[in-house]
Formats: C-alpha cells, sequence, structure tokens
C-alpha cells in the first residue's frame, strides 16, 4: 500500500489479506466467551486500511470468513459449533465517535444451544453485527432465520443487544 505525509499528519491506503488467524485474541472482546473452547479459522481478503493519523480518521473494510468456529460462554449458558460465515467488514475510529464497528453477511452453524431453551441445529440466517463506543454497545441481528428446533423448524428473526450492561434478546 502507501503511506503518504498529507497536511501535516500520516495518512494510508494499505490492502491485503490474512491467510488465517487466532482467534483467542478476538474472543477477549467478549468476556462471557471462555477463550479455553474457541475453535475455527478466521482468514480474510480484500482487507483495505486508509485514513489519516492526523486527522484521527482510520477506516478498515474488506471480507472476512470464519471457518467451523466454535465457542461457549464461562457459564456454559451458551454454545455454538458449526460456524461459517462471510462477512462484509467496516470498521472506524475517529476522534468525535470513537470506536465503531458493522459487519453484515450470510452465516450458518450446526448448533446453537442455550441452556433455558435447547438446541437449534443447522443454523441459517443473514447476520448484522453492530458495535459502538468503544465495545459499551453491541448488537446482533439474525434476519431470515431458520433452523431444526426440537421435532419442529424455527425461522423468523432475533435481536441479542447489549448496552451500558444492560443486555436484551427480542425477536
Amino acid at each position: 500500500g502507501d503511506l503518504n505525509d498529507i497536511t501535516g499528519g500520516l495518512g494510508f491506503d494499505l490492502k491485503g489479506s490474512l491467510a488465517s488467524g487466532d482467534l483467542t485474541e478476538l474472543s477477549k472482546q467478549v468476556p462471557e466467551i471462555d477463550p479455553e473452547t474457541v475453535t475455527g479459522n478466521i482468514r480474510s481478503d480484500n482487507l483495505r486500511i486508509d485514513g489519516s493519523l492526523g486527522k484521527n480518521d482510520i477506516r478498515l473494510t474488506g471480507n472476512v470468513i470464519f471457518d467451523d468456529i466454535g465457542f461457549a460462554f464461562a457459564d456454559e449458558s451458551l454454545r455454538v459449533s458449526g460456524l461459517g460465515c462471510t462477512m462484509d467488514i467496516k470498521q472506524y475510529l475517529s476522534g468525535g465517535s470513537g470506536f465503531s464497528f458493522s459487519s453484515r453477511g450470510p452465516c450458518s452453524a450446526a448448533e446453537f444451544a442455550r441452556n433455558d431453551i435447547g438446541a437449534i441445529k443447522d443454523l441459517t440466517a443473514g447476520v448484522d453485527i453492530n458495535v459502538g463506543g468503544l465495545w459499551r454497545s453491541k448488537e446482533l441481528l439474525f434476519s431470515g432465520l431458520s433452523g431444526q428446533f426440537m421435532d419442529g423448524a424455527v425461522s423468523g428473526s432475533l435481536r441479542l443487544s447489549s448496552e451500558d450492561g444492560k443486555s436484551e434478546i427480542t425477536g
């Protein structure tokens, strides 16, 4: 990529890809996840980082692919296995808004299990992830949801959110 000094601030436009990565460090951003349960691979293509340090405006865009991801919450209330997603990501770091992250794409999972409701198998959905306020606000949206639950099917939409320590599930 290119590194430039634009009006007294370091500017850059970098492109690349990631062959594979360790999800353990990423899982530490969600304290509920037990890092010992994290499995699978993450890779990317079309990654681009551009912006200006001097203007405090940095952007990360591209595609991130999750292959056969698994994880569980430390309290064992949630367990996910066989998760696969191709996500279009946008991440911003700017002076006014701090940090924001959004991602959208199709996902599937072999199993999504909660202790209180049981397991949903063969799950597919469109997924939107939105994070803001330096991780204080998190939202996970599932649309076009379908899967197998007990002896029947599940479909519809689901919203999981957390803001300033308050969690909510709707759908």
